[in-house]
């Protein structure tokens, strides 16, 4: 496959028809940037036939923020980079927010198109 077809298809979190009557399937990049949120909204252990997907559950713990963040940037690089249509990541940072981590940045994709990320 090539240009944007290597991200492959799906249909969107939030389940809607198309002009034809038929289910809505994502763009092929909405469904690269879908599937990294997807992935960084997880938390680990919350699919139980992939208990390696998502995040690991740091936050509420007993940790200081500086170490949460250390930890997450590092997990969150690891866990981006497992997916096979990310060729690198280009820029990561947390922002807290009340009991969460907002996660931005930029990725570039593997047709060398730069995506922002933004969760």
């Amino acid at each position: 496959q090539s240009g944007n077809l290597v991200f492959g298809a799906d249909l969107s979190d939030t389940l809607s028809v198309d002009t034809n009557g038929d289910l809505a399937v994502l763009s092929p990049e909405d469904t690269l940037q879908q599937g990294i949120l997807n992935r960084t909204q997880t938390k680990q252990g919350d699919y139980p036939l992939m208990p390696d997907f998502g995040v690991p559950e740091l936050l509420g713990s007993e940790i200081p923020d500086d170490l949460i963040s250390s930890f997450y940037m590092k997990d969150l690089e690891n866990i981006l980079a497992q997916d096979n249509r990310i060729a690198s990541v280009n820029a990561l940072s947390l922002v807290r927010t009340g009991n969460g981590v907002d996660i931005i940045g930029q990725i570039t994709a593997i047709n060398n198109k730069n995506l922002n990320i933004n969760s």
